[in-house]
């Protein structure tokens, strides 16, 4: 099925491309270094601690924000859908389609009527709202 590495209890997960993270963080990271080292000391007045200033403060909050929001975005697990084998038996007996597939199901959520697909690729009903599979 997936070839994602999931850690703790599924709350972490590193897809096939785990290199391009971490890459992209020492990409980030170097030209973020080289900035608090030597730009941003000669942009203060003479004698200044960078992070005794609203600059310096404010953009080192900023380098923490940008660096956790790529972590978070890299590795908390999407929710991914998995695929089924073969049509779910519960399916079967309902309305077929043209193809033999399963046809829509209407679901009331919140007093709001939402149709629910089927997937013929993944072979599920849809989550409402979703687009999970390249072929949706």
């Amino acid at each position: 099925k997936g070839e994602s590495s999931v850690c703790f209890g599924g709350r972490l997960a590193a897809g096939q491309l785990w290199p391009n993270s971490v890459s992209t963080t020492v990409m980030t990271l170097l030209p973020g270094i080289y900035y608090f080292n030597y730009i941003l000391p000669r942009a203060l007045p003479a004698g200044m601690e960078v992070l005794g200033t609203f600059i310096g403060m404010t953009q080192s909050i900023l380098a923490v924000v940008i660096l956790i929001s790529f972590a978070l975005a890299s590795f908390v697990n999407p929710g991914i859908v998995p695929r089924n084998e073969t049509i779910p038996k519960e399916l079967i007996n309902g309305n077929m389609d043209v193809r033999g597939l399963p046809g829509h199901r209407f679901l009331r959520i919140n007093g709001i009527t939402v149709k629910q697909k089927f997937c013929g690729t993944c072979l599920i009903l849809r989550p409402p709202r979703s687009k999970h599979c390249s072929f949706c």
